[in-house]
């Protein structure tokens, strides 16, 4: 005959419910404590398989805002804030979130460096998003041409694929070219046919240039492109 202890004893104890980064992270191992030695490249990769598992850009610009709010440069972080997700590199985000949780880098890697670059790159993008919103409502007043506003929005919108470049040609081992996505870029920028024929007409001045440069004739043109001819990076 069950007993009332009995019974008691037989009701199985309420489990805590596993949390999806919970369960991922028995594939992926949980987030580093950056603490101690130098960081290898090993463990700088381990990091980046793990933010780029759970995380996304949204993770990294507040990973980069973060950083600099524990670093007291709280103006710049609004900016970075402010500043409009398409234009974020993740990889940065991840060291960002790295250099808060103690990481410390070879100084040969340039790491800081080029954080620091991507990082006033962002603040001035924050900056001009401000601007720029200040200056349609001056423009709408103003009555400005429409071949003008398409010249400024094709400039602001083609200034993300130079940007793109000069970071490949840059720091080559930080930035995968394969995670950029033009298409969605252009989409997201409200990216219109007079915009893509402006912006295309833009590149393919260059690519006439660079290929210029690579017969070697002009001298001027052959010197602008050297830094990019001697690594064949592009």
């Amino acid at each position: 005959m069950a007993t009332k202890s009995n019974l008691l004893k037989k009701v199985p104890k309420k489990k805590r419910r596993v949390t999806q980064i919970e369960a991922d992270e028995k594939y992926t191992g949980s987030e580093q404590e950056f603490v101690g030695d130098i960081l290898t490249r090993d463990q700088i990769q381990h990091g980046f398989n793990y933010y780029c598992y759970h995380k996304g850009v949204k993770d990294a610009k507040t990973f980069i805002a973060d950083f600099l709010i524990a670093e007291d440069r709280k103006d710049e972080a609004k900016q970075v804030k402010a500043c409009p997700d398409v234009f974020v590199i993740s990889t940065y985000g991840w060291l960002a979130r790295m250099k808060t949780r103690g990481a410390t880098f070879d100084v040969e890697m340039n790491v800081d460096d080029r954080l620091e670059q991507h990082i006033q790159y962002l603040c001035k993008q924050g900056s001009l998003k401000k601007e720029v919103v200040a200056e349609k409502k001056e423009q709408r007043a103003q009555g400005p041409s429409i071949q003008d506003r398409i010249k400024d929005q094709s400039d602001e919108m083609d200034s993300q694929f130079q940007e793109w470049v000069d970071t490949y040609v840059g720091s080559p081992n930080l930035f995968n070219p394969i995670i950029i996505d033009p298409y969605s870029y252009l989409q997201s920028s409200n990216c219109t046919q007079a915009h893509a024929r402006r912006i295309k007409k833009d590149w393919e001045a260059e690519l006439k240039e660079f290929n210029e440069a690579l017969k070697g004739i002009d001298e001027d043109l052959k010197e602008g492109y050297s830094h990019l001819l001697k690594n064949k990076r592009m």
